[in-house]
């Protein structure tokens, strides 16, 4: 690719491409006088997970300006490319050592790092120690396999930390995280953006009539990619119980409102093979199932801000071996369920005793104050007015003249 044609953005990245992908980073989007080129490193990071999202079934698709980095080969090959000044944000954070060197190295060679993040959750306010309380009582094997990793992590993270290049100019997709930023650097340096999910809300916003079914956010929990790159696949749900208490509580719903159907919106890193459930699995059109659906059914997807957005009944699922995963997995949902006003079910060992007691009717309530008030601090705005996010960031970068024309 020619990088001496327009001005240059290079984004250092670690995620297989898919439709979903391609939409949430903008990557068809045509700028006049900028080139925004991706770097995939994955296959440096972490060969097997590439390899296992390459097959077929993941549904990967290829653009220009995403760059398969393979080998150092291919990486040296590209360096020689880059222009005197540019640009570069990195999307990996503080969990590779690698991506950390390269963005060390960009900034000795001309680059000049930007952050972009779409916009932090809620505070969990989790500690170690609460996770501590609980596993010295309940798993002791488990409290110490979570001791190490929190050390090791705690540990990566301030190599990567001190290894890295400081931003010079931040991008915040919410309220919350823009109120960070300004309280930890320079205010002339943090601008608002739209978040990938509010952005998508304000192109396809028409709401629909149709409200007859149910639809559940899928997250492939049981093979998270996150956990999988992140903590080298140390992380695994059971999937068969996972799914298994799912599909029970999806049929106690059904049971009682035998004209509602349930469609399960399939993750955009699932297997199109993998159908743990026998439920409808919809592909790679999860806005317009939440739009259409009378009722959703989440953990912590990010899917779930379109939930909100849209004014939809949503009600939380946690479970008790989710602390086998992360803490904070069923930690955010709670926070989510307090701050929307939402109800939520933990599934525990006994929760089937009990299921006959859900009646759907008094989980369909929206308050449609806190959904204002959560739409604003954690997915856009007070106001919920947009912002832009390419060409924002774009044109700021225009203004601070770092890259003369």
């Amino acid at each position: 690719m020619n990088y001496r044609k327009k001005k240059i953005l290079i984004v250092i990245e670690a995620n297989p491409l898919t439709k979903h992908t391609v939409v949430r980073m903008g990557l068809d989007t045509k700028f006049k006088k900028w080139k925004i080129v991706y770097w995939n490193v994955l296959n440096i990071i972490n060969k097997d997970i590439k390899k296992t999202y390459s097959l077929k079934g993941f549904r990967q698709i290829k653009r220009n300006n995403f760059i398969e980095i393979n080998s150092f080969r291919d990486l040296k090959k590209e360096i020689k490319k880059i222009p005197k000044k540019f640009y570069y944000l990195n999307h990996i954070g503080y969990k590779s050592i690698f991506s950390s060197t390269l963005d060390r190295y960009f900034s000795q060679v001309g680059g000049k790092k930007i952050y972009v993040h779409p916009g932090l959750d809620p505070d969990l306010k989790l500690t170690f120690f609460q996770v501590f309380n609980d596993l010295i009582i309940n798993n002791k094997t488990l409290l110490l396999k979570k001791t190490f990793n929190f050390l090791r992590g705690k540990i990566i993270f301030k190599i990567n930390e001190f290894i890295q290049a400081r931003p010079s100019i931040l991008f915040a997709g919410n309220n919350f995280t823009y109120q960070l930023f300004q309280r930890k650097f320079n205010t002339n340096c943090v601008f608002k953006i739209d978040s990938a999910e509010f952005e998508k809300f304000i192109y396809l916003k028409k709401l629909s009539k149709k409200k007859k079914y149910i639809v559940f956010l899928d997250q492939v929990l049981e093979g998270s990619f996150d956990h999988k790159l992140n903590y080298k696949g140390s992380r695994k749900l059971n999937k068969e119980i996972y799914w298994n208490n799912l599909n029970r509580l999806f049929n106690v719903f059904l049971s009682n409102y035998k004209k509602t159907k349930l469609i399960v919106a399939a993750h955009p890193r699932r297997n199109i093979s993998d159908r743990p459930i026998k439920k409808r699995f919809i592909y790679d059109n999860t806005y317009n199932l939440v739009k259409n659906s009378k009722l959703v059914f989440a953990h912590t997807s990010l899917s779930t801000k379109y939930a909100v957005l849209l004014k939809k009944p949503i009600i939380f699922i946690t479970m008790d071996i989710f602390k086998l995963l992360s803490f904070g997995n069923k930690k955010t949902s709670e926070v989510y369920s307090k701050l929307l006003g939402t109800n939520i079910i933990n599934i525990s060992d006994n929760f089937f005793e009990k299921s006959k007691r859900i009646k759907l009717k008094k989980l369909l309530y929206i308050d449609k104050v806190k959904y204002k008030k959560f739409a604003e601090q954690y997915i856009n705005f007070p106001g919920l007015k947009p912002q832009g996010r390419w060409n924002k960031i774009l044109k700021v970068l225009e203004n601070d003249n770092f890259i003369k024309n």
